[in-house]
């Protein structure tokens, strides 16, 4: 019940304002899962929600996420920005080295075609961990700039 009052209560504001905002929508149907799950927020130009999308389930530690085919979903979508959020069922909401890699080839590969990666949530329990709050997203594009000029 309470996973529906929040989910309505959220739905009824006009967009997206900060990563709390999503840590509210699925910290509660997210935390205690016993496998990763990957998630993709799609929205508008004005940060309305388009929809949200499981694209990857896998096990206690990993699930795999492949670019090619979160592109396909925003696109099919005309998402014009994306946050992904996924839950480490440990509990602990850092970010592992494969969290680092596959956030950054999904910015990498959503800025060329117009595309932004807002954030990157890791739930846990009761902790999120936000790549944008951290600044990862920004050096992410910052790295594809650079490759641009070189």
């Amino acid at each position: 019940m309470s996973k529906r009052y929040l989910t309505e209560g959220f739905h009824n504001r006009p967009y997206v304002e900060s990563s709390d905002d999503l840590m509210k929508l699925l910290s509660q149907e997210m935390r205690d899962l016993d496998q990763e799950v990957f998630k993709v927020i799609l929205l508008n130009g004005q940060n309305h929600i388009l929809n949200i999308l499981e694209v990857a389930k896998g096990s206690l530690t990993a699930a795999r996420v492949y670019p090619r085919e979160v592109v396909k979903i925003a696109l099919r979508y005309s998402a014009a920005a994306l946050v992904f959020v996924h839950n480490h069922p440990s509990g602990v909401a850092k970010p592992s080295e494969d969290d680092k890699r596959i956030t950054r080839d999904l910015v990498l590969a959503c800025l060329p075609i117009g595309m932004k990666v807002h954030d990157h949530i890791i739930i846990g329990d009761n902790d999120k961990f936000s790549f944008a709050d951290a600044g990862l997203i920004d050096q992410y594009a910052k790295e594809l700039d650079a490759r641009k000029r070189s």
